[in-house]
């Protein structure tokens, strides 16, 4: 191939990127001028106040149908088990859908206390949850199989760096059910996206340890994640996040661009 012919397709390649990206945004623009819809959280507006990390109405209302909604049966009389458990928001939305018990893991100590004290307040009685506050690997560990019924890993497996460990110490508890919410890398390719974050913040990974210098966290693609999946032979059910009648895509854009998602899989089947 000639350079001019190089030339030419490589301007050819970033018109039509650029090209996509108008398009996105205003599709994008159009599609925040709709209706929010409500739902679930609108009726505990204490999750919008005691985490520092996107607690937005809509977001988490649409999470709801796509987390909780979607899986109610993998939720309903079941002990889940609530990885990176946060603010106990979700939890609480768990035992609220029926869940018999839920144990969360958490790394930052003043985040476990916000979630007892958010289940607490909520009227959720004391043996019906439990928070254990350290690393999700070690915390994984101590749990015996046959004890969870389902795991819920939502908006924690972008933060590691080994996330073939993390799904081989879920897969050894044998859950009937797993729930992933998670951002994956904008690449058609089986990659993983190693970026450094910021422990300080909420929204970004723990340090493990207090010699850690810097955090890094990898984003896989979509098909590195299911090809994780697949060596384990799990099969994932994705929410349909295009087709769910969302006219609003505030503070969701990440779902409308495809770079987060949502699944579930029915380990027992």
């Amino acid at each position: 191939m000639s350079n001019a012919t190089e030339l030419v397709s490589e301007i050819s390649s970033k018109i039509g990127n650029a090209a996509k990206v108008v398009a996105m945004r205003a599709r994008r623009s159009l599609s925040q001028g709709g209706k929010v819809r409500p739902g679930f959280f609108d009726q505990y507006p204490q999750f919008f106040e005691t985490s520092e990390t996107t607690a937005f109405a809509n977001r988490l209302n649409e999470r709801y149908r796509a987390i909780i909604d979607f899986s109610r049966n993998a939720v309903s009389g079941k002990r889940v088990l609530d990885i990176a458990s946060h603010d106990g928001r979700w939890s609480f939305a768990a035992l609220s859908a029926g869940a018999s018990h839920v144990t969360g893991i958490e790394a930052r100590a003043h985040l476990v206390q916000s979630a007892g004290d958010n289940l607490e307040q909520l009227g959720m009685s004391r043996d019906k949850f439990q928070f254990i506050q350290g690393n999700a690997f070690s915390a994984l560990d101590q749990i015996a199989p046959g004890q969870i019924d389902t795991v819920m890993c939502l908006g924690f497996f972008y933060h590691v760096t080994d996330h073939m460990a993390l799904l081989a110490q879920i897969e050894r508890l044998k859950p009937a059910h797993v729930i992933i919410d998670t951002a994956v890398a904008a690449d058609p390719r089986n990659v993983v996206v190693w970026q450094v974050e910021n422990h300080d913040f909420e929204s970004d990974a723990a340090k493990t340890s207090d010699a850690q210098k810097m955090v890094l966290a990898g984003i896989p693609s979509k098909a590195a994640l299911d090809l994780m999946l697949k060596s384990l032979g799990w099969k994932p059910q994705y929410y349909d996040w295009g087709n769910a009648g969302i006219q609003n895509w505030t503070h969701i854009e990440d779902y409308q661009e495809g770079t987060r998602v949502t699944l579930r899989v029915d380990v027992s089947k």
